[in-house]
């Protein structure tokens, strides 16, 4: 069987720690700040297909880039959620 990669063990280690949802919140954010990325969405892909008390989402982009998104009036690709649609894993 393959190892997992060593950012997988670290992050798991990382986050072993957090007691509630705004600790891992904070440690996602530091995490991906240090992979490079300004800002990051966490959603679990069942959670578009089944809405409920058990929605896994979080994401820090800038207020409003939604909306900013709808107004060009553009059809929305998302690349992410096209990809979450296929995986049962995460992924960068």
């Amino acid at each position: 069987m393959r190892r997992p990669p060593p950012i997988t063990s670290d992050f798991r280690d990382r986050t072993s720690p957090c007691d509630t949802k705004e600790e891992l919140a904070r440690l996602i954010v530091e995490v991906s700040r240090e992979l490079g990325f300004d800002y990051v969405a966490i959603l679990h892909s069942n959670s578009l297909h089944r809405r409920g008390g058990k929605l896994i989402c979080y994401e820090n982009y800038p207020e409003g880039w939604d909306r900013r998104l709808v107004a060009r009036g553009e059809v929305i690709v998302d690349p992410i959620l096209a990809i979450a649609r296929r995986r049962s894993m995460g992924f960068l």
